[in-house]
């Protein structure tokens, strides 16, 4: 992301061959890696106005997910991040840090994914909201062909998924008994949670 005079950036990454992408910014490779260069300011949560952008930092606030809201200066090796980022990291914290998305399926894809692969140990109040509004407005297949189709591979489990979809029939409890009840539903129907599932720890206050 480039904080400075984007136009110079712009004619400079055009002379050597970066190709453009559909967000307005550009992407080149070293080696086989794909590097994709943007102004920070043309971030799409800042362009679309749902964060007011007030330096680098203000980037933070545009991810999805927690585990994301992290900048490296590569001059002076500097990490930017929120103060209870690494607190967060070290003790596992799912959290969704900005709903809003141009690709709205593609990011409930992507934080089903972290829930299922990353192994949690707690998750926010947030979160499993926002989880079981995406099982609500999406089918599992919708989103294990998204899966397939982005990552050649599918990890979102069936079992996770419905327990997300059954927390909309409780809305009349609070969130943890709604959570609690949906996992005794999906018990009842004789599927079996991992440990994983029996054991995280929802409920933990979003920051």
């Amino acid at each position: 992301m480039v904080d400075k005079d984007w136009r110079r950036c712009q004619s400079y990454l055009e002379t050597i061959g970066a190709a453009k992408n559909k967000f307005g910014g550009y992407r080149l490779y070293i080696g086989k890696q794909p590097i994709d260069i943007w102004a920070a300011e043309e971030t799409w949560a800042i362009r679309s106005g749902y964060i007011e952008y007030a330096g680098i930092s203000s980037l933070t606030e545009t991810t999805v997910l927690n585990w994301d809201a992290i900048l490296m200066n590569w001059r002076s090796k500097l990490f930017i991040c929120q103060p209870n980022y690494l607190e967060e990291l070290r003790s596992q914290v799912l959290d969704i840090v900005l709903e809003e998305n141009p690709n709205p399926k593609g990011m409930a894809v992507r934080v089903f994914r972290h829930f299922c692969l990353k192994d949690p140990a707690q998750l926010t109040v947030k979160a499993a909201k926002y989880l079981a509004r995406c099982a609500d407005q999406y089918t599992y297949k919708e989103l294990q062909d998204y899966e397939i189709n982005s990552y050649g591979n599918s990890f979102i489990e069936k079992t996770i998924y419905l327990i997300f979809k059954e927390m909309n029939d409780f809305k009349g409890l609070s969130d943890s008994e709604r959570y609690n009840s949906a996992i005794n539903r999906v018990e009842n129907s004789g599927l079996t949670l991992s440990l994983m599932q029996a054991e995280v720890n929802f409920g933990f206050p979003s920051q």
